[in-house]
């Protein structure tokens, strides 16, 4: 691989690969509905859900959002009902009904695909004893608040936790969605480019405000705090002081949330002629390559997670391996972490990779009070492959 000005690059892809180059481097009607068409939910967001009553032989599903300000929405309400409210609100869905209950009844209204009732007027416990339901199906944003509340209220009530079913219906995402995910990459791409040309001019702490400056250009916010680290600061898979100097590596791990969806890349740059450095990064550069051919639908997680880790293996640094430190990747959606997490371990090592499956890759090498290689990008599954968002 030729080498510019001793920062490396990744190869060329095949057109429709989707891995660009300036990796700095070296690289859902339904009755409940009433005919109303959202443009802001998919009715097979709705109908997924429901497909769990029978499975799981349960009367109802209720979502709670947060019960603060601080919590807002939850990533399953938002996901059911296309609507954001920053006050206590509950979402119910049943064989016949779709029904979000919220305080703001008026804005809800014109925003949500749902059936509004006023929360203030009619409470849950009542519309589900009218109802005569029982099983109702739970995730973990129902508090012990909650249940005991309703647990007093509800005859004989039965409490069923369908967090992981709600998790797995979130994870394939639909052509919103992606739309959505490609925006917040795009803007991601956009700040990394910022990193990249400002990189030799600034420390670490003025990088991640450039960063900032990108994403606020763009109405979009960090995903989560991002990562600027450099020399042996890029050892450090978490490094969120971010105010140091540097002359030889630098690592930007940074993601945009652009209405409501995230996303998260990783960038490392070499800036020295450090042959070790040069090795190790064109190293994992190369095991990019190999993900790109080797993840397709059907696989599981394990036997991603495996291959990254075995290539490591071979390659020579199954001691500086990221399977030593984390899981090779994660979902991305309405959460930056989500369904499925990428590894060898249980709950999800035996997941089964669909079409429609966004998630970030991430495989690395640390060499401990040295530095780091990361490469991350978040991927679009496709039945033809890898794309990249």
């Amino acid at each position: 691989m030729k080498k510019q000005d001793h920062e490396t690059s990744m190869r060329p892809r095949p057109k429709g690969r989707g891995l660009i180059g300036s990796v700095s481097s070296f690289p859902i009607g339904n009755s409940a509905l009433k005919g109303r068409v959202s443009t802001i939910v998919n009715p097979e967001r709705i109908e997924n859900t429901r497909k769990f009553l029978d499975k799981k032989k349960l009367d109802a599903i209720l979502l709670f959002s947060g019960e603060s300000l601080n919590d807002l929405s939850s990533e399953n309400t938002y996901y059911l009902s296309g609507f954001f409210d920053v006050w206590s609100h509950a979402v119910l869905v049943t064989k016949k009904d779709a029904v979000l209950f919220t305080a703001d009844v008026l804005r809800a209204e014109k925003e949500c695909a749902l059936d509004v009732v006023d929360a203030r007027k009619e409470k849950i416990h009542a519309f589900l004893n009218k109802r005569h339901m029982r099983r109702i199906g739970i995730d973990t944003g129902f508090s012990f608040n909650q249940w005991n509340k309703l647990r007093g209220k509800l005859k004989r009530p039965v409490f069923c936790d369908i967090s992981k079913n709600m998790l797995e219906i979130r994870g394939i995402k639909d052509k919103e969605e992606i739309s959505k995910m490609r925006l917040a990459a795009g803007i991601t791409k956009k700040a990394l480019d910022v990193v990249q040309k400002k990189m030799r001019l600034f420390d670490e702490g003025a990088l991640i405000k450039k960063v900032k400056q990108e994403f606020a250009l763009n109405n979009a916010e960090p995903a989560f705090t991002p990562i600027v680290a450099g020399d042996a600061n890029s050892a450090n898979i978490h490094y969120f002081a971010c105010n140091q100097k540097y002359s030889q590596i630098l690592m930007s791990d940074i993601g945009a949330r652009k209405d409501f969806y995230n996303s998260d890349f990783t960038r490392t740059h070499i800036l020295c002629k450090d042959k070790e450095m040069l090795q190790a990064h064109d190293t994992v550069a190369r095991l990019v390559d190999g993900l790109l051919d080797f993840v397709v639908v059907g696989k599981t997680c394990l036997e991603i997670h495996k291959y990254a880790k075995d290539f490591l293996v071979k390659a020579g640094y199954k001691k500086e391996s990221f399977s030593n430190f984390h899981g090779l990747g994660h979902g991305v959606g309405l959460d930056v972490h989500e369904y499925p997490r990428i590894s060898e371990r249980a709950p999800y090592k035996n997941t089964v990779f669909q079409e429609n499956m966004v998630f970030a890759l991430e495989p690395a090498i640390y060499f401990k009070n040295k530095f780091g290689i990361r490469i991350e990008n978040t991927f679009l599954l496709t039945k033809k492959g890898l794309n990249v968002l």
